[in-house]
C-alpha cells in the first residue's frame, strides 16, 4: 500500500492542489479527494488558520473519511484541537486576563483570543474571507461549526491522535523521552507502541465525545 502524507495545510488550498499534482495515487477532483485503489492518505494535522480555506478543507477531508474509510487517516493538530476553547471563552469564561473593555464585545474578545492565545493574527481576517461575514454574523457562524453537529466538530471526531502503518508512527509534533508511551490523565506509562497508540486514540475520543455531549 502506497502512503500518501500531508500535514499542515493550515486553511490554504493550494497546499492541497499542488500535493495532489506532485502525489501518485493522489487526485483532487473540485472539492473531493480521490485515491488509487492502492493508496493510504494520512493527513497530519492543522487543517485551519493561516488561509481562508478551513471549512473547505475540513468538509473535503470529512467526505474522503467517509469515502475511504479506514484508507484515510486524519490527525488532530493543535490549531483544530484548541479552537474548541472558544465557545466557553466567549461565553464569558476567558483564563487569559482579557480586559474589561475586550470582554464586553465578542468580535473584539475573538480577536483577542486568536491574536494573544492561539498565535492565529490572520485568522479572523481568514474566515471572514471564505464566510463572507463579519462582526457578530461571523462570531455567530463560528460557534454554530463549534456546536456539537458542526463541522469542526465533527471534523474533530473523525480524527485521532496517532497512527502506525509498518514500521513508520504519524503524530502531529515530536514524540520526546517525557512523551513516549505516556498517556494524558494515566498514572502509569505504557511499554508497547501499538497500546499507547490505543490509549492516546481513546483518550482524544473520549475528550471529543465529553465535549460534543456538553461536558
Amino acid at each position: 500500500m502506497r502512503v500518501a502524507y500531508l500535514t499542515d495545510v493550515e486553511g490554504r488550498f493550494e497546499k492541497l492542489e499542488r500535493f495532489s499534482r506532485l502525489t501518485p495515487g493522489v487526485e483532487l477532483d473540485g472539492d473531493h479527494l480521490r485515491l488509487g485503489p492502492d493508496t493510504l492518505f494520512v493527513f497530519g494535522g492543522d487543517a485551519v488558520d493561516r488561509g481562508p480555506a478551513a471549512n473547505r478543507i475540513m468538509a473535503l477531508l470529512l467526505e474522503a473519511k467517509a469515502r475511504y474509510g479506514e484508507r484515510v487517516v486524519l490527525l488532530s493538530g493543535n490549531r483544530d484541537l484548541n479552537k474548541l476553547r472558544l465557545r466557553r471563552e466567549l461565553g464569558g469564561h476567558d483564563p487569559h486576563g482579557a480586559p474589561p473593555e475586550v470582554l464586553a464585545d465578542r468580535v473584539t474578545h475573538l480577536d483577542f483570543i486568536l491574536r494573544r492565545t492561539m498565535g492565529a493574527p490572520e485568522a479572523y481576517a481568514h474566515r471572514a474571507a471564505e464566510t463572507g461575514t463579519e462582526g457578530e454574523a461571523l462570531v455567530e457562524g463560528w460557534l454554530a461549526d463549534l456546536a456539537p453537529d458542526g463541522l469542526h466538530s465533527r471534523y474533530l471526531a473523525a480524527c485521532q491522535l496517532a497512527f502506525r502503518t509498518e514500521d513508520t508512527l504519524f503524530v502531529h509534533g515530536g514524540v520526546t523521552r517525557d512523551s513516549l508511551f505516556a498517556v494524558p490523565g494515566r498514572r502509569h506509562t505504557l511499554d508497547s507502541v501499538d497500546g499507547w497508540i490505543a490509549a492516546l486514540n481513546a483518550f482524544h475520543r473520549e475528550g471529543i465525545e465529553g465535549y460534543r455531549e456538553g461536558a
